[in-house]
């Protein structure tokens, strides 16, 4: 019957249409996918060359371990910060989070906190609730294994728990490590057993935990760091404009020390600023800061009294009588100067606030 064939030559043409429209769509979407990986691969290249790959530090206290990437996508291959959680979410906890979540490259930031007390104030502070929320410790560990965070920093203080070392033994539950990032731990520089104004870097002699049940702590904490493969930044004397050594001197008249004694000083910010640096050089591809401990200062040290002559620089301090620091007997020790370059240089990191007085003479 020639109208049917004629019926179903015409069937047979549209549908061969219709398959050539159906493989120009698929070519098309395949050439726009092919563009999308090639900026992507371009995009990856130019990330690559930035960083520049350095043999392992001469003051490394031990050997650092080799970082393995696993798994698929972008930051498998160590190149971006992917999910960070804030273990300890107070003043230095929350500006961590802001720098992190001002990044593209950070996936999302967890503050996790003792309890629930804050969260309302740290959210506040932080906002960007699209990559940022909070979460008590407990509910974190209740998450771990099917979820764990690629970078950890835990900058909780010592007074929060009562074994230290051990609150940060459990926080390495929440690391994936396999992802290529890093653990930070926030020390102190009051760890070094030096005095008389000694100059003390990443290398320097530490305390007998003996001797000194302050450091201890600290110690502890630090070798269970390094052991799990952790990251240690023993941080300067920290302050804001309204928090630290000087807030405390200008409330009083006088005070039972030496005005010279030694202050080595480091905003919050450029703590918080730190910790991220540390995350970034531990995500570069080849590099591995992991067993490795930095000093972390402005490195321009201060004095009781010139924190105090510093400070009424300031609008807020201004008119504010220095206090009279009396020099008591057997009072000779006028503290350590912390000597951090070696660790900025590691980090490619410097302070925003170049020292104490800078700060104050601009706030």
């Amino acid at each position: 019957n020639l109208e049917t064939r004629h019926s179903s030559h015409l069937t047979a043409h549209r549908d061969d249409n219709i398959i050539s429209l159906s493989f120009i769509k698929l070519c098309s979407t395949f050439h726009s996918i092919m563009v999308i990986i090639n900026r992507r691969s371009s995009f990856l290249a130019t990330i690559t060359a930035m960083f520049s790959l350095s043999p392992a530090s001469p003051f490394s206290n031990s050997a650092a371990s080799s970082s393995t990437s696993v798994g698929a996508s972008f930051s498998s291959l160590g190149l971006s910060l992917g999910d960070v959680g804030v273990v300890g979410c107070g003043v230095l906890g929350t500006s961590l989070c802001k720098q992190c979540l001002e990044r593209d490259d950070c996936a999302s930031v967890v503050g996790i906190t003792k309890s629930e007390t804050r969260h309302a104030q740290i959210i506040d502070e932080v906002g960007n609730m699209d990559r940022f929320h909070t979460e008590t410790m407990e509910k974190a560990l209740e998450l771990v294994p099917e979820r764990r965070f690629k970078n950890i920093v835990f900058c909780a203080p010592p007074s929060g728990s009562d074994d230290y070392a051990a609150s940060v033994e459990l926080a390495f539950a929440l690391w994936d490590k396999d992802q290529g990032g890093t653990f930070v731990f926030t020390s102190s520089g009051a760890v070094y057993d030096a005095s008389n104004g000694a100059v003390v870097d990443e290398t320097s002699s530490t305390f007998d935990p003996k001797d000194s049940p302050r450091a201890a702590r600290l110690l502890y904490a630090e070798e269970c760091c390094r052991h799990n493969d952790g990251t240690v930044l023993r941080l300067a004397g920290l302050y804001t404009l309204e928090r630290g050594a000087h807030n405390f001197f200008l409330s009083k008249d006088e005070i039972s020390r030496r005005p010279d004694g030694v202050l080595n000083t480091l905003h919050y910010d450029d703590a918080a600023g730190a910790c991220l640096a540390a995350l970034i050089r531990g995500s570069s591809s080849g590099v591995s800061i992991r067993k490795r401990t930095f000093l972390i200062s402005d490195g321009n040290p201060s004095t009781r009294l010139g924190v105090c002559e510093s400070s009424v620089k300031s609008k807020i301090y201004a008119g504010k009588k220095i206090p009279t620091f009396n020099t008591m007997p057997g009072d000779t020790d006028i503290g350590k100067t912390y000597n951090g370059s070696a660790s900025n240089k590691e980090l490619d990191w410097k302070p925003r606030y170049q020292s104490f007085d800078a700060f104050m003479s601009v706030h």
